[in-house]
């Protein structure tokens, strides 16, 4: 037979379709990850995946980078032997992993130390969650991670800052009260001390500081409280008569001043024990006033001046130069006029 061309004719229609079909799908689902990748690696906090078996799936750029590498070696790294992390840290890892997977539950970690590379330690406040699948079989580990150096500092100054306030109040030698409408929020020791009690928690369980003010003064006292939270002028210091716990009476004298505590105005008073002051004044008034009776009684004439000029005198030595009152003889300008 003469050669000849055999043609066979196969309609591809269907496959060339799946084809298209099939490279729309791929480039849907790697558009789909690179738009998750550019989400994730434009979030400023670490964001992973891992397998069941703690293997690195994923991580975002924010955490390669912190670790001074891309993605795929991170990936290499640290799903290798050699990794940044100390042993006690990779166990913790681990240990939060397993739980995820173990529980089927979220796992947070508020506080735990990481080491980057150079030796930089990062404290992190860690979140895992389980990863599943359409069929809600655990699958894997999704975790966030964010650094908590800053607030752990700030915490740190807080803590010293409260501590040094603290040494400061309890080391003073006066009282130190913050109260609202008498009812203590805050004291120091030397306030309680002054009143004779053994603490200030024995203070604050008072329902008032009402029976620490002797009666005759709580009314003035109330009222200045009340008009210095009215915004009206009421002196900033003063002295009241008190009741020590014993029942006896002390003198204090204290400075106040309306401050914020807890949302609501307060008054914050320094108290000063002004007891032997006092008692020292009644006791010059009372030498003052026998020493007055004793030069006015007198039958002598008494006269004290400066320069001829009349400083005091009594009534008999006005009477002894004729005149009427001691005021009189006072308005002379001298002495040498007698």
């Amino acid at each position: 037979a003469d050669g000849g061309t055999v043609c066979i004719r196969v309609d591809i229609t269907d496959e060339k379709r799946r084809e298209a079909a099939l490279r729309a799908s791929q480039e849907a689902l790697d558009a789909h990850r690179a738009l998750l990748q550019a989400v994730l690696d434009a979030m400023p906090i670490w964001v992973f995946v891992k397998d069941p078996e703690s293997r690195f799936l994923l991580v975002n750029r924010k955490m390669a980078s912190d670790h001074g590498v891309t993605p795929e070696e991170y990936y290499r790294i640290a799903n290798g032997e050699c990794s940044w992390a100390q042993a006690k840290e990779r166990e913790l890892f681990r240990a939060m992993d397993q739980r995820v997977i173990e529980s089927g539950r979220q796992v947070d970690v508020p506080e735990a130390q990481v080491t980057l590379p150079g030796g930089r330690v990062s404290f992190r406040h860690t979140v895992k969650v389980p990863l599943r699948d359409g069929q809600g079989r655990i699958t894997g580990i999704v975790g966030v991670s964010e650094e908590i150096n800053d607030r752990k500092r700030a915490e740190a100054e807080l803590r010293a800052s409260e501590e040094r306030f603290r040494n400061l109040i309890e080391g003073s030698i006066q009282g130190i009260l913050l109260h609202r409408a008498n009812q203590p929020l805050f004291l120091n020791k030397a306030y309680a001390r002054m009143f004779g009690y053994d603490s200030p928690e024995e203070v604050q369980a008072m329902p008032s500081l009402e029976p620490l003010i002797a009666p005759e003064d709580r009314t003035r006292v109330s009222g200045y409280y009340h008009a210095r939270l009215r915004g009206e002028p009421v002196p900033a210091r003063y002295s009241f008569k008190g009741i020590r716990k014993d029942g006896s009476p002390i003198w204090v004298e204290t400075q106040a001043r309306v401050v914020d505590w807890e949302g609501g105005p307060a008054v914050q008073g320094t108290f000063f024990d002004i007891t032997e002051r006092r008692e020292a004044e009644e006791r010059l008034r009372t030498s003052e006033k026998r020493f007055r009776n004793l030069v006015e009684g007198s039958i002598q004439g008494i006269i004290v001046h400066r320069n001829m000029e009349n400083v005091f005198l009594n009534e008999a030595f006005a009477k002894i130069f004729g005149y009427e009152s001691v005021a009189e003889l006072l308005a002379l300008p001298s002495l040498r006029a007698l």
